[in-house]
């Protein structure tokens, strides 16, 4: 997503500003990183519109997406987040643990 979508709320993430500026957005069911922080049963996905709900772990017909956290020493070196100039990132050495 572009940096102006950063700060935007994963709940209020449907909507067409929001899905224009994010070059991965496709439209489909997809699982995320994350699962619910009280009901582990439960993962959260992002849906068709671009919304993220939080869905039983064995339902069907969502797909899954590579993803990963970033620890305090990566750091941003450039681009655009864009398909035609992706984000390239840096270790920050001096700020490793």
């Amino acid at each position: 997503a572009s940096p102006a979508n950063w700060i935007t709320t994963l709940y209020n993430y449907d909507n067409d500003t929001n899905r224009n500026n994010n070059w991965m957005f496709m439209g489909l069911y997809e699982w995320t990183i994350s699962r619910d922080s009280v009901n582990t049963n439960y993962a959260f996905n992002v849906n068709s519109t671009g919304n993220v709900h939080y869905v039983y772990v064995n339902s069907s017909g969502i797909g899954v997406r590579p993803s990963f956290y970033l620890k305090s020493s990566v750091a941003l070196e450039r681009g655009t987040g864009s398909a035609s100039d992706p984000y390239r990132l840096s270790v920050q050495t001096d700020n490793l643990e």
